[in-house]
């Protein structure tokens, strides 16, 4: 089951900590006997990050909230998603100008060197651990953006990024607009049939 503490629930002013609902959720998780995933540790960010302004402050944030998510729960839970929904957050960036200027000198996590730098430190302070990177998308084979989850998953492993999942959420995000026949307009007539979505699972699969 996955556990969630995300860091502006958990850290809604800096250094004022509250893990009261993860602590909850993992909890009925282990009074259950079930095997836990941490969701998700560099997402959902605070407000109070808007006021870092060089590139430096963000990565001391970064690992400073590693650290605290490590010092929690390193020796409960195994499973972390680390970064989440990198490439789907470049795709929607050039739309968000306002939020854009509000986060001043932010090293975007999209480009694969960033996203190694960010496991590299999750490594560090979870040494034992399994560290997933999470995406979206429907995963057709022939989806652009699924695609590109992808080969961002093999751009951070040619950097060596110390990873051992390619996490996957099916959001499809469709209300019945879109008939289960007709499939979608970008991910192909097939994209809901598991046929297509287990050929497009095939490929981060061999990452």
């Amino acid at each position: 089951v996955v556990v969630t503490g995300y860091w502006k629930a958990v850290e809604p002013s800096q250094g004022k900590l509250n893990w009261e609902g993860t602590d909850n959720l993992l909890r009925w998780a282990q009074e259950h006997r079930k095997r836990t995933r941490f969701h998700c540790i560099i997402y959902s960010f605070p407000d109070w990050v808007k006021k870092l302004n060089t590139e430096q402050a963000w990565w001391e944030t970064f690992e400073a909230r590693i650290k605290a998510v490590a010092e929690r729960y390193g020796t409960s839970i195994t499973e972390y998603d680390v970064i989440n929904e990198m490439v789907s957050d470049e795709v929607a960036w050039p739309a968000k100008k306002a939020e854009v200027d509000a986060y001043r000198n932010f090293p975007p996590l999209w480009k694969p060197e960033n996203g190694a730098r960010m496991l590299s430190l999750a490594r560090r302070y979870l040494p034992g651990a399994k560290l997933v990177v999470l995406e979206t998308g429907i995963s057709s084979p022939v989806n652009p953006h699924f695609l590109a989850t992808v080969e961002y998953a093999k751009a951070l492993a040619a950097l060596g990024a110390p990873f051992d999942y390619c996490g996957h959420q099916a959001h499809f995000y469709i209300n019945g607009a879109m008939p289960f026949r007709a499939g979608h307009p970008t991910a192909g007539p097939g994209a809901f049939t598991m046929g297509q979505l287990s050929a497009g699972l095939d490929l981060p699969a061999a990452v």
